[in-house]
């Protein structure tokens, strides 16, 4: 048995994402949306003038230049300057793929699809090292 931070009451599912918190479920559902459970940490850009044939050819671009910078890293030294390249590239790569979701009209499913990714790891036994 699990105490919840919020509630104080004892609970027994550890496999749950409220339990990640060390929340049970029922306040998971309420307080997920504070920001303590809910830290933003990309924008989603305001003008897009790209078709979406167009951006989807960004992503595809943003993840090659991901791929390579790993690549690169991993066949030479692994310099600071190569370290920032990756980590460049990601969220290069993350940025034009929320673009391909806002043009595409999904952008607003973003939330509640990442909750269903997280309870899909849990359900599929994956242990979480913290969340960023």
């Amino acid at each position: 048995m699990k105490k919840c931070k919020e509630c104080n009451r004892e609970y027994e599912d550890p496999q749950t994402v409220g339990d990640f918190f060390g929340i049970c479920d029922e306040c998971y559902k309420e307080e997920y949306k504070k920001i303590e459970y809910n830290k933003y940490i990309m924008p989603l850009l305001a003008e897009n003038h790209l078709s979406t044939i167009e951006q989807m050819m960004k992503v595809t671009e943003e993840q090659a230049e991901f791929i390579g910078a790993v690549a690169k890293f991993e066949a030479e030294s692994g310099t600071n300057e190569e370290k920032e390249h990756i980590i460049e590239e990601f969220f290069d790569m993350i940025q034009a793929s929320l673009g391909l979701l806002d043009k595409i009209g999904l952008i607003n499913l973003l939330e509640e699809g990442r909750i269903k990714h997280m309870a899909k790891l849990i359900e599929r036994g994956w242990e979480f090292k913290k969340m960023i």
